[in-house]
């Protein structure tokens, strides 16, 4: 009961971020082409080697994009060093509420970037939280119940894995077109 109390507020804290957002930024939809900062947000692999993410990382940087990921390990500690374009962070940087403590926040508003993809498939109020935080123009995410948390969300049906949604954002984004 005490965990669903917290989970309610946790999702409350989020839904006003959202607002403070949508208030703020208009949205707008741009293709891969045009973007040069990329941020991936995912949770990290147990042993934290996280190989999927880099090769993520490495295709887009392939592109000539800037690419930091901001991965998080559902444990109390870390144990790989901490990188300005690779950044793990862990329970213990988490506040009562199970949010992101205030310094993690700071870093994170820092970061300036035309893109965010959320590569979350497990529904993070943790990455819900930061991808709410993001002041980037764009915010690709799976589908979710928060529906205003990112302005192009995709569904992916049964195939719920990292890969096969990585690729069909880029597939998407590669896909947009604006008038001139």
């Amino acid at each position: 009961m005490f965990a669903n109390f917290k989970k309610y507020i946790a999702k409350k804290i989020i839904l006003k971020e959202i607002e403070k957002q949508t208030s703020i930024h208009s949205y707008g939809f741009c293709p891969l082409s045009s973007v040069k900062t990329v941020l991936l947000l995912a949770e990290s692999d147990e042993d934290e080697k996280n190989q999927e993410l880099h090769a993520f990382k490495e295709q887009l940087k392939a592109e000539g994009k800037k690419v930091i990921v901001w991965a998080f390990a559902n444990k109390k500690e870390i144990l790989s060093p901490i990188f300005p374009e690779f950044r793990l962070f862990s329970l213990s940087d988490l506040s009562w509420f199970g949010l992101p403590k205030r310094e993690l926040v700071d870093q994170f508003e820092a970061i300036e970037t035309d893109l965010v993809i959320s590569l979350d498939m497990n529904d993070s109020l943790v990455l819900d939280f930061l991808l709410a935080k993001s002041k980037a123009k764009m915010k690709v995410s799976k589908e979710k119940g928060m529906k205003q948390i990112a302005n192009f969300m995709l569904s992916i049906g049964k195939d719920d894995n990292r890969k096969y949604f990585f690729e069909q954002v880029l597939f998407y984004l590669n896909s947009i077109q604006t008038k001139n």
